[in-house]
């Protein structure tokens, strides 16, 4: 009987070592890891709502200076590799056949991608910030408005 009563004993610290083991190790760590999930998502979306808050006044500005042109609906972002905010758009001035796209560093204001055709023909001379084609814009746009 005494023999019994010590395997049991043994048998039940056994799963209470397991079962605290378990809580501390895989439960809490998993916990932990949502939590930090949790606030890095927290985190990039105040990120993308002040980036868009920034970027607006950008957009609104080239509004104001492109009146002969319509202006391509805008994308907004806020890239954590580059810890930026980038605004894309672009503008259409159909009297002058001019078609221009570009992404604009918000934080700076500083054009850091372009593509621009005027007629049937790509103009990469335009700028220093100009791709030669649109393939390779929509490539480049991709590394600055995307978190990959």
């Amino acid at each position: 009987m005494n023999k019994k009563i010590t395997y049991t004993l043994i048998i039940g610290i056994l799963i209470i070592s397991i079962s605290v083991a378990y809580y501390f190790t895989i439960f809490m760590t998993t916990q932990e890891l949502k939590r930090t999930e949790q606030e890095k998502q927290s985190f990039l979306f105040e990120k993308q709502t002040e980036c868009k808050k920034v970027c607006q006044s950008i957009y609104e500005n080239d509004k104001k200076s492109l009146p002969n042109s319509s202006i391509l609906d805008p994308q907004y972002a806020y890239n954590e590799n580059r810890n930026a905010c980038f605004y894309s758009g672009g503008s259409i001035n159909t009297s002058l056949d001019v078609f221009i796209r570009q992404i604009v560093n918000c934080q700076t204001n500083e054009k850091v991608l372009t593509f621009v055709t005027v007629g049937d023909k790509v103009s990469p001379a335009y700028c220093t910030t100009c791709v030669n084609s649109s393939k390779e814009y929509e490539a480049k746009k991709i590394e600055f408005m995307n978190n990959n």
